[in-house]
């Protein structure tokens, strides 16, 4: 050791933190990677090396020139292998994670065969190099051993200008492997991995001041070689000035080499740029400053602990107590940030009081509004961006409503944007997290998130820049996903929940005016009726008994009358059960509608009439009443304002993956169609039904006419 407290304590503290610091962040590549090619082993491992040289040098560093001798000069000849290769990995890395190994795209094939020209023979010299130094090490000797270090004899050695070879080519070595680097990064190749070029381009800050601090570390590496051999060949020199000497460059490039460290860590934690994730997780991130807290603390205290030379048992005493109180820490943080994370999410986890809003008369439509309130809380407070959408796609979609919007005053995204979208995502499947967009095609937005129901696509959330600039980090998309697949959910289950109370309260209202009316009826009509002739055969009846018996048969037709009325069955469906499905839609079309069509096309397939005589009452009740509705709308709108228009309706049945019918006309279209504002409510009844039964409902609609298909599932 220097002898000087304070010089000798620094450099065992920064020592033992880039030990930490580096064998954490070895582990942390290895053990999170989503694949483990021989890339990611080179880095994790080479990391590891890192935190072995550190070691050597912790245990060189404590004792300086004294003790031990011998037992230092292993750990001296041990600690130049890894300095050795250091330069040599860090190039392959680089170019390992710049594509040069990795065959892109025929559209990037021009620029990954530039870099490749170029970095195959920059590796090639690397490599020459990193053997030069070796031979040069092993055969020419130019290293004393630790005690003749400590006497300042240097054994012979090839030399130029009086300096060691080795200097000079350890010196070009180093510098070129950080060069050759550097140009890696600055023009990396195409990649086939999902936002693969996005990562580059966030993390290559870091990774650039990381090999700028390293070609720092290699000029402050060669100016101090230079200085200790000028100084060891000085005649005359002490002992302890040379030791002095040797601790001040220690210091400084321990300290550069920390530095170094701490921004690749960045790297490593806030853009994961080893791991294979094209989004950075906010845990490790919040773990790695948590790690250079604890860290610094811990070193601080054992290095200045070895260097005061304090008995070995109150070092080991004060390690526990400070593990102990590190992990305390750790706890409480993790506390700290669940805390946190229920707080911004408790809007989430909260009830949106669908059934108690669907419960109370005249609250349609409020259990939709209800939600606005989690997506705003999604948009501002867990993702903090300045423009988000969110909508429904596939059959989800005439369920989920309106899209969500923030700011709520912010315009909607055209129809045009919400498909291109949609076949975007649907092509990259239900395995990708979220699609990058151009902002100058999709409304100023950069992300979008797919949301998938049961394999098909339900929905996107479209997400713009953050508010204060930062990467989104994958537990947020994850999160939103989450979340937003919850909100369309809800919606949908609001929204069918309210269509099927309209039609229920409709149906009841019905119900009640029946029963009233033939209550009325039975009460005002048939029983003043019944009274009257019962009470004009009372008299007869006392002296006659076939009198008798006609009072009594009234009586017993009172009754009778009144089951029968309670039993008649609805007409339409007697012609379903009757006639058939397409039967009884045909009849329906010929006698109620015969008149509003210039024609009627049928286009019925064996297997589809087949098919249908295999579904169950139910859901043939539920598909004859949808078809008839699409046939009145196409009766009574299909001609728009022109009542002399010539109309033709055709229904299409075919048996492929089910049963599809389809009720298509040559009408204006939905859009030129003059709707009164109820129209459109019916269908909308009828699609919830038949998402009650497994079916889906679809209406597509142009100037050339509007087509309604119906669908059963097999």
């Amino acid at each position: 050791m220097s002898g000087n407290l304070l010089l000798d304590g620094a450099i065992l503290s920064i020592s033992f933190f880039n030990t930490i610091a580096l064998l954490w962040l070895a582990l942390t590549v290895l053990l999170n990677a989503q694949r483990r090619p021989w890339g990611v082993w080179l880095i994790g491992l080479g990391l590891a090396a890192g935190a072995f040289f550190f070691v050597s040098h912790g245990v060189i560093a404590s004792r300086g020139l004294e003790g031990d001798l011998a037992a230092r000069d292993t750990w001296w000849h041990l600690g130049w292998a890894p300095v050795t290769v250091a330069p040599l990995s860090w190039y392959i890395a680089m170019l390992w994670y710049s594509g040069f190994w990795e065959k892109p795209a025929a559209e990037g094939l021009a620029a990954w065969r530039g870099l490749r020209r170029w970095h195959s023979l920059g590796l090639v010299l690397a490599g020459a190099g990193c053997a030069l130094v070796l031979v040069l090490l092993v055969r020419s000797n130019p290293l004393p051993n630790y005690a003749g270090l400590s006497e300042l004899r240097l054994l012979p050695a090839l030399s130029l200008a009086g300096v060691p070879l080795l200097v000079w080519t350890y010196a070009g070595y180093m510098a070129a492997c950080i060069l050759l680097a550097l140009d890696a990064l600055r023009r990396p190749g195409p990649t086939r991995r999902v936002m693969g070029q996005q990562a580059r381009h966030r993390a290559r800050p870091w990774l650039v001041a990381t090999s700028l601090t390293l070609l720092s570390v290699s000029l402050l590496v060669t100016w101090a070689m230079l200085v200790i051999v000028r100084h060891v060949e000085t005649p005359g020199g002490p002992p302890q000035a040379l030791a002095l000497l040797v601790a001040r460059f220690d210091l400084g490039i321990a300290f550069l080499l920390g530095y170094a460290v701490t921004l690749l860590g960045q790297a490593i934690t806030s853009y994961e740029v080893f791991t294979g994730k094209a989004l950075p997780r906010n845990v490790m991130r919040r773990q790695w400053y948590l790690l250079l807290v604890m860290g610094a603390v811990f070193a601080l205290t054992l290095g200045f602990a070895v260097a005061l030379r304090l008995p070995s048992i109150y070092t080991a005493l004060a390690g526990g107590a400070l593990a102990v109180g590190l992990y305390a820490l750790l706890t409480w943080r993790t506390f700290v940030e669940r805390e946190a994370l229920i707080h911004r999410l408790r809007p989430f986890l909260s009830s949106p009081r669908v059934i108690e809003r669907l419960l109370h008369e005249g609250a349609a439509g409020s259990a939709q509004r209800e939600l606005a309130e989690p997506f705003r809380a999604l948009c501002q407070e867990v993702l903090d961006t300045r423009q988000a959408y969110l909508f429904a796609a596939g059959p989800l979609a005439s369920f989920a409503g309106e899209m969500f919007i923030f700011p709520p005053a912010a315009t909607a995204l055209p129809a045009s944007t919400t498909r291109e979208l949609e076949a975007q995502a649907a092509g990259l499947g239900s395995s990708a997290l979220y699609l990058p967009l151009d902002p100058l095609r999709a409304a100023g937005c950069e992300w979008a998130i797919p949301l998938w129901s049961e394999g098909n696509l339900a929905g996107l959330l479209v997400l713009g820049a953050r508010t204060n600039g930062a990467p989104y980090t994958q537990e947020e998309f994850e999160a939103a996903r989450a979340a937003a697949e919850r909100l369309l959910d809800t919606r949908a289950t609001a929204t069918m929940a309210e269509r099927l109370m309209a039609l229920q309260r409709e149906r009841l209202a019905e119900v009640q005016v029946i029963d009233q009316r033939t209550r009325q009826a039975l009460h005002d009509d048939v029983l003043p009726e019944l009274h009257t002739a019962i009470l004009r055969l009372s008299a007869p009846a006392a002296a006659s008994p076939a009198a008798a018996e006609v009072v009594q048969l009234l009586g017993e037709a009172h009754r009778r009358l009144s089951q029968v009325i309670r039993e008649i069955p609805v007409s339409s469906m007697v012609e379903v059960r009757r006639l058939g499905l397409f039967g009884a839609l045909r009849r329906a079309a010929e006698i109620e509608l015969g008149d509003s069509f210039a024609g009627l096309e049928w286009a019925i397939s064996a297997e589809a009439e087949a098919r249908s005589r295999e579904l169950a009452p139910v859901v043939i009740e539920v598909l004859f009443l949808a078809a008839r509705e699409a046939m009145r709308n196409a009766a009574h709108h299909g001609r728009g304002r022109d009542a002399a228009r010539p109309l033709t309706l055709r229904m299409t049945a075919e048996a492929g993956q089910g049963l599809s019918l389809s009720i298509a006309d040559d009408g204006v279209g939905l859009e030129v169609a003059a709707y009164p504002p109820e129209a459109g409510h019916g269908l909308a009844l009828h699609s919830t039904l038949l998402a009650i039964v497994g079916g889906t409902l679809e209406v597509d609609s142009s100037v050339a006419g509007t087509s309604v298909r119906l669908h059963i599932p097999r």
